[in-house]
């Protein structure tokens, strides 16, 4: 799934990937964030097969760590904000991850879980982190190298485990590999005619599944065109 956005950058370095409010984050700065982000994860020993966590609206830094995990060979594991204690609970012991990047305004939730489980040991938030154990986002991908890490993958290999929403009971999770994820990808850019042609964008300020968020931000990366993140929606 990395080499999605690898191409885009590639082809289109200088064009806008990703707006968010005033920020503007290029192809080639997405592409290089991205990179910064996986060899983190290998810095703390993070690889192929294990679970990262994601707790966030859709903002840019989520973007990075979308693609930076794809590139690592980690597990990705979206988590709705508004979920409540035995649903994260439920879903993070499970999938045994071992970091979670969440917002700012969710960082406490993580804080509970990580008294909890013992695998989860890395707590890195999109803001200012409360607790002196925690790390920025800023800070966690500074000074790290923005050339792909060395991880050799395979399509067929997982790529995230995507849960439901739990309305109904504990949510159920669904493992994705890098093809089936690069295929809604695909299909989404067919059916809401993304291509190509300049100026043409994407907007992503509605409440939806994380599972939207995530195939518009792939067509998005695959057609090089950027992708609004407007106003405060959370990923549902």
């Amino acid at each position: 799934m990395g080499n999605i956005l690898r191409l885009s950058a590639r082809r289109d370095p200088g064009k806008t990937a990703v707006i968010c409010g005033e920020a503007r984050l290029s192809y080639g700065a997405l592409d290089a964030d991205a990179n910064r982000f996986a060899n983190a994860l290998a810095g703390l020993g993070i690889g192929k097969g294990d679970a990262v966590a994601v707790m966030s609206r859709n903002l840019p830094e989520v973007a990075v760590a979308y693609f930076g995990n794809a590139r690592n060979g980690s597990l990705l594991v979206a988590l709705v904000p508004a979920y409540g204690p035995n649903e994260l609970f439920n879903i993070l012991s499970h999938t045994g991850a071992k970091l979670i990047v969440v917002e700012e305004a969710c960082q406490d939730k993580a804080y509970e879980m990580q008294d909890r489980l013992e695998s989860l040991r890395h707590v890195v938030v999109i803001g200012a982190p409360t607790d002196r154990d925690a790390i920025g986002f800023d800070d966690f991908i500074a000074g790290q190298p923005d050339t792909p890490p060395d991880a050799k993958l395979d399509e067929s290999e997982p790529f995230a485990m995507t849960f439901t929403g739990g309305t109904t009971g504990l949510p159920k999770g669904a493992l994705v590999s890098h093809r089936a994820r690069f295929v809604s990808a695909y299909t989404t850019a067919i059916e809401h005619e993304l291509t190509f042609r300049p100026k043409q964008r994407s907007v992503n300020g509605k409440p939806r599944r994380a599972l939207c968020f995530r195939s518009y931000a792939l067509a998005n990366a695959r057609c090089a065109r950027p992708l609004c993140c407007l106003g405060p929606p959370w990923v549902f």
